[in-house]
């Protein structure tokens, strides 16, 4: 059974959000807004990790679905969240990779006025997310170089070129 949360709660939730916006995340909904559902709240951001040393590159979208859980001893609340990496190479193909973390930062109800320990948390999950997409990035390109190679020595794939 899914936790309830309070509106503060709720409302700390949507503060990172918007401190995440500021650092280029977007929201999941289709119109940009941000949307609490189930006591989830999507984002993503995309970017390129340019090929090193002869490496592919690699345009990854970056995700996260955060949500908050509620210690019922002494109402701390901590942030949880699933990140997720989706990861393409030209010519190679792509990888999807999820994995889940938590913030060093807690929340109190009270803690809605609170901006700098809202900004903390979501400069650290975009920190975080960032460094472990460039890590997941540099590994898939590796791995992808032989095929790489393959598919640009001879022009793309025949299939492309038709």
């Amino acid at each position: 059974m899914e936790q309830q949360i309070s509106e503060s709660i709720k409302a700390i939730l949507i503060k990172i959000a918007l401190e995440l916006k500021k650092l280029g995340w977007k929201s999941e909904s289709q119109s940009n807004e941000i949307d609490i559902h189930q006591n989830h709240l999507g984002m993503f951001k995309e970017s390129d990790w340019d090929g090193q040393h002869d490496l592919p590159d690699v345009s990854v979208v970056q995700g996260v679905d955060m949500r908050f859980k509620k210690n019922e001893q002494n109402n701390v609340y901590f942030l949880t969240y699933e990140s997720n990496y989706q990861l393409f190479v030209d010519g190679v193909g792509g990888d999807d990779i999820k994995e889940n973390g938590d913030l060093d930062v807690d929340f109190l109800e009270h803690d809605v006025s609170n901006m700098n320990k809202i900004q903390k948390a979501a400069s650290q999950i975009s920190k975080d997310i960032s460094e472990e997409a460039n890590e997941k990035a540099h590994t898939f390109a590796e791995n992808s170089y032989s095929e790489w190679r393959i598919y640009n020595s001879g022009g793309g794939w025949k299939a492309d070129r038709d």
